[in-house]
């Protein structure tokens, strides 16, 4: 069972308890790992941990969760269950981007309801982007080729066929499989962009790899990978669990 990772956003202890007894008879799937009260640096926090599900008390002690909430990214991944004890219009709900919203106090059945509907939602981004790989790699089999700016124009070249990409100042220099060298006019920032969707990956701020042509890893302070063409290429330590996590994935 997937626990859900929560956190309570509510300045009334009584109504954090009701709701901890609660959750902890009727939902064995969330775990509430924090608490906090209704401030505006709340988000920062949840922003920071990063959780599946939010409960947030639309009236504080002294902010409302609804302008605090108004704030809030609907970009990110988190989900909200507003908590109100005022009785709110339902369709000012909605216009903060929440799941669901509850009642106070807690009715066991609704709080149940509301907790599958998160799970629901998960389930359906999941797919999502589980669809949207699909379809990119689709894409990448089907037209491997892909335009690579020189200093004389666009030469169409195979994805396959580059087995790393180091900078040189604003240029890089594409190193192939057939031995020959390009210069490429894009910055090794800018080339890591159009490759994003092709198996290529950052090890290091002069060196973008492609994941196919590494044969080895090598443990290390950040390690080093060898190519398929002998190169032995240094690993920066911030890069070493992106590449270890593409590495077993792949």
């Amino acid at each position: 069972m997937h626990l859900l990772k929560t956190i309570v956003v509510d300045d009334h202890q009584k109504s954090v308890e009701h709701l901890l007894q609660t959750i902890h008879h009727t939902c064995p799937q969330v775990q509430v790992i924090d608490q906090y009260p209704v401030i505006p640096d709340s988000l920062s926090k949840i922003d920071l941990i990063a959780p599946d599900l939010v409960f947030f008390d639309t009236g504080g002690s002294k902010y409302s969760g609804l302008e605090i909430l108004s704030d809030w990214s609907t970009s990110s991944n988190v989900q909200f269950i507003l908590l109100d004890s005022t009785g709110i219009p339902e369709e000012t709900y909605f216009s903060v981007s929440v799941t669901d919203y509850l009642s106070k106090p807690i009715s066991p059945r609704r709080l149940v309801k509301a907790v599958e509907r998160v799970i629901d939602v998960s389930l359906y981004r999941s797919l999502k982007q589980d669809m949207l790989r699909l379809t990119k790699s689709i894409q990448v089999h089907l037209q491997p080729n892909i335009p690579i700016p020189t200093m004389r124009g666009y030469d169409m070249m195979d994805y396959r066929n580059i087995i790393f990409a180091e900078a040189a100042d604003n240029y890089s220099i594409l190193h192939l499989i057939d031995g020959n060298q390009i210069l490429c006019s894009h910055s090794l920032a800018k080339l890591e962009i159009q490759l994003c969707h092709f198996p290529f990956q950052r090890i290091h701020r002069k060196s973008l790899v492609n994941l196919a042509h590494i044969c080895t890893y090598l443990k290390g302070d950040g390690g080093q990978v060898i190519l398929s063409n002998k190169s032995s290429l240094n690993v920066s330590r911030n890069k070493k669990d992106d590449l270890i996590d593409k590495l077993k994935n792949a």
